[in-house]
This record gives structure tokens, sequence and C-alpha cells, in this order.
């Protein structure tokens, strides 16, 4: 919730629910999309805040899971004092996909990528490291996309 300077009234964030595989574009079009003073939500960006090393790493893993989740239910409680928030999140699975929008009141923007993209992708990206587990985590993903 967050008021609206023009009419002087409170209103409710926009949220948005940014799902596809590893390597789709999901960041970029975050970045590309949203406004200053927007919130973003991304394992990614809490992992690299709490300072480990690169988007592979399992350190802090469970402080990770959860500051999002303390986020998601400030989302959920409509806690958060902005116009838009963009939740970056893979989400494979259609059920869980729209369990997660109900439950953050999320508009769901779905990346189209193709599995052969984001291996391309992934392959020219510096931040991932070890190349061989991101194409196996790609091609999981793509096995478990329903």
């Amino acid at each position: 919730m967050y008021f609206d300077l023009k009419t002087g009234k409170p209103k409710k964030s926009k949220v948005y629910l940014i799902c596809g595989a590893p390597a789709s574009g999901k960041s970029t079009y975050v970045n590309e999309h949203k406004s200053p003073g927007d919130m973003v939500v991304d394992l990614d960006l809490i992992r690299q805040a709490l300072g480990a090393p690169h988007k592979t790493s399992s350190l802090f893993q469970k402080q990770i899971l959860q500051i999002r989740d303390l986020l998601y239910d400030e989302i959920q409680f409509n806690n958060v004092g902005c116009e838009n928030i963009w939740v970056i999140s893979g989400l494979p699975d259609s059920t869980v996909r729209q369990q997660t929008a109900r439950r953050l009141n999320a508009e769901i923007i779905f990346m189209k990528t193709s599995l052969d993209e984001c291996i391309k992708r992934a392959s020219l990206d510096g931040e991932r490291i070890d190349k061989e587990t991101q194409y196996r985590i790609i091609s999981e993903y793509f096995e478990k996309l329903n």
C-alpha cells in the first residue's frame, strides 16, 4: 500500500510475477520495465546482497529463502510502500505458479524462451561459473515445465 501523490489516497501496489527458465531473460525484462522506487524480489539479488560469490553458490541458502518468504508475506498483506513490485522466480510447475500469483495478487508474465536460447545465454553469462551445472539446471527446468 502506498499513497498516490496525485490523489493523496492509499493505493495497492501492482505486483508482477516474472517467471521462466534460468537465462530466459527475467532479470533483463524487469530491468527494462521497472521504475525508480519499484521493489524487485529476486533470489539472485538477495544472494548477492548477502555476499555469496555467484549465482550458483549455496552459501546462505537458508537465510536467502527466509528473506524471500518475509518479502512475500509483506507483499501478500499489502505492507510494501511502492507502486510496482517485480517478483522474479522460475516456477516451472503451473499449479505452483498460479498459487504464488494468487498469494501475491500478481499478474504473471512468463518468459517464453526456448531451451536452446537459454543454454546459449547461459554459456555467454560470465556470472554463471559452472556451465555444466547451469546447463543441467536449465534442462531440468524444461523437463518440469507444465
